[in-house]
This record gives structure tokens, C-alpha cells and sequence, in this order.
């Protein structure tokens, strides 16, 4: 058994402990136990009540009607996201849509009370997707009945009570009757007993047990799932129907006889047996129940006005319960003590068995537990404030411990207790405009929990249906930062796809705080990750069943970049670079600036402070973390109102091919005649930029004023524009800072259009603050800016969104190099799942002279690429680049005009992705949509393989006009041209090789066949 199930298994086994004696049974058992169930607590005035449509459909109108009498009561009526919503002409949504609405009920702390607007089928869909140890996790009242029978008895075995009563629907009718006020009554803590006249099919005698049951068509077919509530030695039974034959009632409790049920019953009670018909020679369906029930020799009370009638007394399943039933009449009472108490215990032992048994050796932080649950409910971070300052969380995805109690903190001047004042939430549903993105729009969807805590601090959780993120704001007076902690302690040994700073010495350990986030990742268990080394974000954790999980931050903007590192068991933890206390000139060529000694914290805190946010992307698979947009919409929202001179687009590079041209009738290099070379080309292929790279400032200088001789700058940018060409400066960091706002005035009047920086090779609170800088001072002078020698987006490309591209991969200028035992086809299919997360990349792609596996040599002056011709131009599908390299010479492109003006042609930020297929570190295939045109990328590592897309049917129905009457019949009328390139048939022993077709289809799947180190482009257009 895997570990983290285990886990699960433990929590769910010791809730039951307390809740049943012993541990639940196997679905396939017929043991039985001992069942005692705890009461949820009972509400007060203002408490929120929850309105969900589990099964059919109710009109909207009704749902309206019931909040206006919950309201009354003086209770707070909130109702479900899907409610109103209708599927197959009944239901009341989806499957998927009903179990959100739920999940997002029972695991939101501030909802006090689950009431269901109707019941009618569907909860049997669904019965193995919110297991009793989810519902024994966050106890709370849950009224219904009918198909709510399944939901009663899910809760029986989580070991909580819950309530067989009216619905929406009914209390729709003015909440005035006794069915309502009783209901009422016994949510505000009024526990009813109630007396009943005599029966002329009443059997006499008195019985204690624990009621189960409830519709019982719908409660038998539960027999043998997580939903069986028969399971206990003393139960009580109650039953009612509506509309059934007396034969099915009957053959219902012939099941329940053969299954051992009636056995182990200590008394039945019959509910309403509405409009269900006279058949055989019984006069009623209480008379044949006499005669099935007379040889148990246990009382039977009939006629208890509950279930379909016009009365729906309510009754509390699971419950204790004494039925008396006398000659003269009948008496149902409970046996409860004080709910509150009740509630509070299981939410402890919930918090406690969760240590217990993941981790026995943890110290435990023992306290209240804050739950917040994702939009869909399938995702849920538990949250302890410890009574000592302490606080944790735990996740859990699909019932499955994700991530273990993990400590968080920040210390404060010294400062490092967390004690809460106050909770407050919030769910966000918005969209977000992301015009320079692979999406022009997001949805930004997720429930949010504010912790305010004691010294003008708070942190803030949000749980999103891709992942959970918390982040610290300091809102007090200025101080340091002395640490933060941050820890993800897994359950369980799991796998690690993680990146090394390659900068190590194992005697001086703060050389790795000095790094330009570019390795190659290595892939080991948790445990053996070398505890040493320092990995940089984002990296992968591999959970079970195929779930991914990635670490990353947002908003990383004046603080330190987070690192993390292996305890040499299952867990990673936090670690920050020291803020520098003094640095001196040096490094490449002079234009950095290094650390020579640092301070004894990490940061200095202003007022207001806005910490980076702590991401776990989660995915059940790892399509989606490569679709997951958390660091985005995490990123602080734009701070550039006109945007509407920021132009992405593709880049003739200079530095990869080494200004490398040929047949020309001049020398090259970095010289005016080759730039105009460059922007000739640029032009006349529809290339926005060309990009004049280290060179042309004087050497070793760190002045971005002393240009080379060779260069006649203002005559170059001239030039370009007269092209429709912009051109884009490189810049070291210190050359750029040492006099930025200058440097950004001088050449954007001159006409430059923006700058590559690079070499900053940190990420301490002094260069993330840099960074903010220049996005701020460039926009100011519209420029653009290319970060090199840098960490990772972290959402600041929605903040400053004239950042178009960030490095921080080791990407294609590594291939000048790096030896022939290196595997760039594994990293290539890794970065999509990993880097690429946390943003777009300038991974500088577009490589002419293509290397198979055994032909692949380094080359300063004639670089080549690992892979295909195709492998290269399927990253520009597959990766995100909205300022995109053609890397190669242009002589190089010159020798295939027709494959050059494709690759030209391709657009760089997108309308929509999405990612068809893939694994990590195997292959993947990308889908990208600009207006009606969808653009399909896919690469291959070393492995060959055979891949079909179903292109028509998975895409292109998105792209059918919005006016038409039948998309279905409109896009089936329709054609398709698909062009394709693809690896030609001698690409596995000569890279370059590639095929070009025109394809007209209607409908139809494609097969491709990528060779080793291959890949693909489709572009599909409709007629």
C-alpha cells in the first residue's frame, strides 16, 4: 500500500475508531460494529446555510423562495454555484457539476448547514467521489431525503449525524407549517420526541439503536458501497416510499433479510407510503411488512408522519434512538448530548489522526483547523493555528493526502508567532485580460481564506481547481526579515524533477545564492536528493495514480527568490539568499555586480508588504500542470494602463549563429554592413526585431554610451524603421543600472524599441528589485524588455506586461557547448511540464543544422541543435516565447525561403492552448489558436513514436462562427487545409530531413510519426 494512501486510510480508520468502535468494513464484508455517531453543531443567528441541487433539477424561483425563509429564521442562505442549472432534461447539472456544489458546501468552514433543494435520482452517480472520510473531515448538518437517502448514509459512516427532512422545495411554500418550524427547531438545537397514536399494525416493544435508512428504494441498491449504513448490531431502521408497488417494497426488504439486515435490527420504523398501489390481498403496505417482520421479534412503529406526505416530521439519522411502541400508542425519542462539543472533538481528532499517521515522529501543531476548498471542491488545504503561534496545512486532492502538515512562518524582527484574530473569505470569479500570453483571457476562479493575525500581519490562502497558494502581508512599520519558513513535507518518498543551481562548493555554501537559473534537472526520490544542493523553482514532485504536483511563487517582486533543498528524507524546505551587504564590480566582462559579504537577514520589509505567494500546482496528470495558469493570475495586476504599444513577435538573432553570414561581399561581424544584412533579411520575411547582442557597447566598459566604432547606432535604428523593423539593444545588468532611467531616455528617443538584460545571475531582494525597476522605467519609455541571466517569470509578466520574455532555462545557446552526452530531447519535453508553468521562455529556438543522436557535435562558429528540423519548429508551438528567436544565420534561412516564411509566420502570443497529450520528460503535443486558425506543435524525446490527433473534432468546433444555428452540422459541412510538417523518412539518420504537405480534410484524423528526437506543426485553417 502506497503511503500517502495509507495515510488516508489511517485518518478514515481512526475516525471510525471513535465513530464505530472499530474500523469501517470492506465494501464486500459483512462484518458488523458498533455505530455511534457524533451531532454537527447546531446554528445560530447569521449562520450560513448551504442550497444545493444533489439530484434533479428545482427551478431557481423555488431555491429564491426557500432562502427567503431560511432568511427569516435569521440564518444567512447561500446557494450552490451550479444551482439552476439542468442536464438531461432532469438532473440538476452534471455529475461534475453536482458534486462541486458539495464539495464546495462541506469543505467551506463558514457554511454551518447543508440543505438540499430536492432529491428525486443521482446521488448513486456519484457515490464512490466524495468518500465518508471527506464527509467525516468537516461534519456539519445535511438535510433531505428521498435520493438524499445515499447522502444519509454516507454520512452514518463517516460518523456523523445528519437530517432526514423537508427540502427547498418544500420550504418554498412559506416555512410556516410544523414540518418547517421543526426543522427549524432542531437546527437552532431543539431535539424533538415525538408521540405517536396507536397502530392497528404496530408491533409492541421497546428498542434502543442507531437510526438508519430513509427511501427504501433508494437505500437498498447502497447495500455493499461506502454508502451502507446497515453495518451497525443495534440499528433501528426507518423506511419510507413514494410510488413504488407494494411487490418492489416487498422485494426491498427481501434483499435487506437475505443481506443479514434485518438480523442485526433492534426495531423498524415505517415512515408515509405515499400513492404507492394496493396489490395482492394486503390492505396495506404496513400489513405485508407485519407479516415479513412478525418472526424478528422486534417492535415495528407504523405510521410516522415522515417522508412524501404533506407531513415530513424531521427525523436525525444516525442518531440514538429508543422507539417505545405500547398498545396505546407510540413513543420516538433521542438520545443526544450538546452538538457543539461533538463537532469540535472530530474536527480535532481529524487534525491529530492526520499526524498520527503520516508521520509519528512530527511534532505536532495542535489547534483549531481552518478548511478552504477549491471551486470544485476536489482540491482542500486544511490549515491548524496552533494555540503556540504555530501554523500549518495540509492538502489533500481526490481524498488523497497531496502534502502533509507543513509548517509556515516569518520572522519579524524576531517575531515568529502566529496567533489569529480574526478569518475572513471570499470566492473570486473574474476574468483576466492576458494579451501577451498563450490565452487572451483567464479565468480567474478560486476561494480565498484571510488569516488576520496578531502584529499587523495576515496570510492569505486560496485554493483554485489547479493548485493552492498562500502568501504573507505585512501591513505594519518597516523591519527585517530575519527568515521564512517553508516547507513541503510529503507523505510519502515520491519522485523529484528538480533543477540543481550548478553553481556548487560543498565548503562555501552561499556561492550557490550566485546562479543563472539554467541546468538540466534531475530526477530522483525525495530522499535522495542531495541535501547540500540548493534546487530553483519551479520543480516537479510526482504523486500516485499519475497526479502531478510542481512548486513555484508569484508576485516575487523586492524579496528574495525561494530555493529549496532535500532533508535527505521526503520533504524539501525553504531557503533565501541573504540580503547583500556589500558587492563590487566584476563578473562577466565587468558588468556585474558581486556579493562580498551579506547581511544576517533576508529582507527589508515597507509598509504594506506584499510577500511572493507559495505555489503547489496540482494536476492529475501532466497535460494539466502544463496548462495550469496559477503563476499568472497570481502576479499582481498590470501596472501599465496603455499597453497598446507593446508588440511582441519574432527576433533575428545575432549572437547563437555568431554573426555568422555568408555570401556577402563584406567582412562579418558586428559592423554596420552585417546589421544591415540582418534587418534586410528581418524585412523581407515579416520579422518585427532584430536584436544587436554583446558587442555593441565597448568591451568590459559596463557604459552603455561608448558604442563600438563599428556601429553607427542612430543610422542602424534608422534603417530598421524605414523597414518596418525595430531593433532591441543587449545590456549588462550593471551597465543598465548604473544609470537606467538615462540609458532608457537617450535610446528611446533615438528610436531602440527595447533591451535584453542579462547577467544578473541572483535573485536577492536587490535584483528582484531591479527587475521592478527597469519593467517600471522601460515602460515609461515604451521599450520592451528581454530578461537573461534571470530566474523565472514568477507572474511579473502580468504586472509589467512590456517583459515579454524571461531566460532562466538551459536553452538552445547551451547546444554551442555542451557535450555530446548531454540530452537536450529529455529537457526539451520537460520544460513545457516544469519552467514553462511559471512563464513564458527565451529559449531561443530555430536552428537550421539539425543533429541526430549519434551526429550532434558542439560548434561555437556553426552551432547545430540535438533533433530534427521539425523538433525545432514544433518549439515554437510547444513553448511560450511572445519575443521569439530565429537563432540561426540568415544565410542559413535563405537556402529554404518557403520554410523560413512559415517559421516568420508563426504568431507568438495566442487567442488559446491547450495541451492535447504528453508525459514529463517523454513527449507532448501542443494545440494554440489565433483567431480561426489553430496551430498544433508536438516533440518526442530520443524515442520514436506514432501519434493521432483527432484535430477536426478536438479543435476546430471551438472555431465555428458563434451565429451558427448547429455547430455540429455547420462544422461538419466544412473544410479543412492542413499543412504539415513533418520528419521525413531519413530524419533519424539526417536531422534536417523534413516533409511538407497540403492536406484538405473534412473531418478526419491525423497520424504522424516523430522520429527520434522529432516533432511536428500542423496549421489548420478553415476553408
Amino acid at each position: 500500500m502506497k503511503k500517502n494512501t495509507l495515510a488516508i486510510f489511517l485518518v478514515a480508520a481512526l475516525l471510525a475508531t471513535s465513530a464505530f468502535g472499530q474500523e469501517h468494513p470492506r465494501h464486500n464484508e459483512n462484518k458488523t460494529v458498533k455505530l455511534s455517531c457524533v451531532s454537527p453543531g447546531y446554528l445560530k443567528a447569521g449562520d450560513r446555510v448551504a442550497l444545493v441541487s444533489p439530484s434533479y433539477y428545482v427551478a431557481m424561483e423555488k431555491v429564491e423562495k426557500a432562502a427567503e425563509v431560511l432568511r427569516s429564521w435569521g440564518l444567512e442562505p447561500v446557494i450552490g454555484p451550479n444551482v439552476g442549472k439542468i442536464y438531461a432534461g432532469k438532473y440538476a447539472g452534471t455529475v461534475e457539476e453536482r458534486v462541486s456544489d458539495l464539495r464546495w458546501a462541506l469543505n467551506d468552514t463558514s457554511i454551518k448547514a447543508i440543505i438540499c433543494n430536492r432529491g428525486g435520482y443521482g446521488t448513486i452517480q456519484y457515490i464512490d467521489q466524495i468518500p465518508f472520510s471527506e464527509w467525516a473531515a468537516h461534519p456539519k448538518w445535511l438535510v433531505g431525503f428521498s435520493d438524499i437517502t445515499t447522502l444519509h448514509g454516507l454520512l452514518t459512516r463517516a460518523g456523523v449525524m445528519s437530517i432526514h427532512g423537508t427540502m427547498s422545495s418544500f420550504l418554498a411554500n412559506g416555512g410556516t407549517d410544523q414540518t418547517s418550524t421543526l426543522l427549524r427547531d432542531l437546527l437552532m438545537g431543539s431535539v424533538p420526541s415525538y408521540d405517536l397514536p396507536a397502530h392497528p399494525q404496530n408491533i409492541v416493544g421497546k428498542a434502543s439503536g442507531i437510526l438508519v435508512g430513509g427511501n427504501i428504494c433508494t437505500f437498498v441498491p447502497n447495500l455493499g458501497t461506502q454508502a451502507d449504513a446497515t453495518l451497525g448490531q443495534d440499528i433501528i431502521l426507518f423506511v419510507e416510499e413514494v410510488g413504488e408497488s407494494m411487490h418492489n417494497i416487498d422485494r426491498q426488504f427481501q434483499i435487506l433479510a437475505h443481506n443479514g439486515v434485518l438480523d442485526r435490527c433492534k426495531g423498524v420504523v415505517l415512515g408515509e407510503f405515499t400513492d404507492c398501489g394496493k396489490e395482492f390481498s394486503y390492505e396495506s403496505v404496513e400489513a405485508m411488512l407485519n407479516e415479513r417482520l412478525a418472526k424478528y421479534n422486534i417492535p415495528l412503529l407504523c405510521g410516522f408522519p415522515g417522508g412524501h406526505g404533506d407531513t415530513n416530521l424531521p427525523v436525525i439519522m444516525g442518531a440514538p434512538v429508543t422507539i417505545d411502541v405500547r398498545s396505546d400508542g407510540a413513543t420516538l425519542t433521542f438520545n443526544i448530548n450538546g452538538g457543539q462539543q461533538a463537532l469540535e472533538s472530530v474536527t480535532m481528532l481529524t487534525s491529530q489522526s492526520a499526524i498520527a499517521a503520516t508521520n509519528p515522529t512530527e511534532r505536532e501543531i495542535i489547534g483549531k483547523v481552518y478548511t478552504v476548498a477549491s471551486p470544485d471542491g476536489r482540491l482542500v488545504t486544511n490549515i491548524t493555528a496552533g494555540k503556540d503561534g504555530r501554523m500549518a496545512y495540509e492538502i489533500v486532492f481526490d481524498g488523497n493526502l497531496l502534502l502533509q502538515k507543513s509548517e509556515i512562518n516569518l520572522n519579524r524582527d524576531g517575531v515568529e508567532t502566529l496567533f489569529v484574530r480574526k478569518t475572513t473569505r471570499r470566492t473570486i470569479d473574474e476574468n483576466v485580460e492576458s494579451p501577451f500570453y498563450h490565452q487572451s483571457s483567464i479565468r480567474n476562479h478560486c476561494n480565498e481564506l484571510t488569516f488576520k493575525l496578531k502584529g499587523d500581519l495576515r496570510i492569505v490562502f486560496r485554493a483554485y481547481n489547479e493548485g493552492i497558494a498562500y502568501r504573507f502581508v505585512w501591513d505594519g512599520k518597516p523591519g527585517k526579515v530575519l527568515k521564512e519558513t517553508v516547507e513541503y513535507q510529503f507523505p510519502d518518498d515520491w519522485t523529484a524533477t528538480a533543477p540543481y543551481v550548478i553553481s556548487f562548493d560543498s565548503v562555501h555554501h552561499e556561492i550557490q545564492y550566485s546562479t543563472s537559473f539554467e541546468n538540466h534537472y534531475t530526477t530522483k526520490s525525495l530522499s535522495k536528493l542531495d541535501p547540500r544542493r540548493l534546487c530553483f523553482l519551479p520543480l516537479m514532485v510526482h504523486g500516485p495514480d499519475g497526479v502531478k504536483i510542481c512548486l513555484s511563487e508569484s508576485s516575487l517582486c523586492d524579496y528574495p527568490g525561494l530555493y529549496l533543498h532535500s532533508t535527505g528524507q521526503s520533504d524539501l524546505v525553504g531557503e533565501h539568499a541573504p540580503l547583500p551587504k556589500r558587492v563590487e564590480q566584476g563578473g562577466h566582462n565587468n558588468l556585474q555586480l558581486i556579493v562580498k559579504e551579506r547581511e544576517d537577514y533576508i529582507a527589508e520589509m515597507d509598509k504594506t508588504k506584499h510577500f511572493p505567494w507559495r505555489i503547489m500546482m496540482v494536476g492529475k496528470n501532466s497535460s494539466e500542470i502544463a496548462m495550469n495558469n496559477m503563476s499568472y493570475l497570481l502576479g499582481e495586476p498590470s501596472r501599465v494602463e496603455d499597453v497598446s504599444w507593446i508588440k511582441p513577435g519574432k527576433v533575428a538573432w545575432d549572437w547563437w549563429n555568431n554573426w555568422n553570414v555568408g555570401g556577402v561581399d563584406f567582412k562579418a561581424g558586428i559592423n554596420n554592413d552585417t546589421y544591415k544584412h540582418y534587418i534586410n533579411f528581418a524585412s523581407k520575411y515579416g520579422i518585427e526585431y532584430v536584436i544587436l547582442d554583446e558587442g555593441w557597447a565597448v568591451n568590459k566598459q559596463a557604459d552603455l554610451f561608448q558604442v563600438v566604432p563599428e556601429i553607427d547606432l542612430p543610422m542602424l535604428v534608422n534603417y530598421a524603421k524605414e523597414r518596418n523593423v525595430g531593433i532591441i539593444l543587449w545590456a549588462g545588468y550593471h551597465a543598465f543600472d548604473r544609470d537606467m532611467e538615462r540609458v532608457c531616455k537617450h535610446y528611446s528617443e533615438m528610436g531602440v524599441k527595447g533591451f535584453k538584460v542579462d547577467f544578473m545571475d541572483r535573485d536577492d531582494q536587490i535584483v528582484t528589485d531591479f527587475y521592478r525597476r527597469t519593467a517600471e522605467m522601460c515602460a515609461k519609455y515604451h521599450l520592451v524588455v528581454d530578461f537573461h541571466g534571470a530566474f523565472k517569470p514568477a507572474g511579473f509578466n502580468r504586472t509589467y506586461p512590456n517583459i515579454l520574455n524571461f531566460e532562466g532555462v538551459f536553452g538552445l545557446e547551451q547546444m554551442r557547448w555542451t557535450g555530446i552526452d548531454w540530452d537536450q530531447m529529455r529537457y526539451d519535453c520537460e520544460i513545457p511540464f516544469i519552467r514553462q508553468a511559471a512563464g513564458p521562455m527565451d529559449y531561443t529556438q530555430g536552428a537550421m543544422l539539425n543533429g541526430c543522436r549519434n551526429s550532434f557535435r558542439p560548434c561555437w562558429n556553426e552551432p547545430m541543435s540535438q533533433g530534427t528540423r521539425c523538433h525545432q519548429l514544433a518549439l515554437y508551438i510547444v513553448l511560450e516565447s511572445p519575443l521569439n528567436m530565429l537563432c540561426d544565420s540568415p544565410t542559413n534561412y535563405e537556402k529554404e525561403p518557403d520554410y523560413t516564411r512559415f517559421v516568420a509566420s508563426l504568431p507568438t502570443v495566442w487567442d488559446e492552448t491547450r495541451v492535447l497529450m504528453g508525459e514529463v520528460g517523454e513527449y507532448i503535443v501542443t494545440a494554440r489558436r489565433k483567431g480561426n486558425t489553430w496551430y498544433i506543435g508536438g516533440i518526442t524525446n530520443w524515442e520514436a513514436r506514432d501519434i493521432e490527433i483527432d484535430c477536426v473534432n478536438a479543435l476546430m468546433r471551438q472555431c465555428v462562427s458563434a451565429d451558427a444555428d448547429n455547430t455540429d452540422t455547420l462544422t461538419q459541412s466544412r473544410n479543412y487545409t492542413i499543412e504539415l510538417y513533418a520528419d521525413g523518412a531519413n530524419a533519424h539518420r539526417r536531422g534536417a530531413d523534413y516533409k511538407y504537405e497540403k492536406l484538405r480534410v473534412n473531418d478526419s484524423k491525423i497520424s504522424v510519426h516523430l522520429a527520434p528526437g522529432g516533432g511536428f506543426v500542423m496549421k489548420i485553417t478553415i476553408e
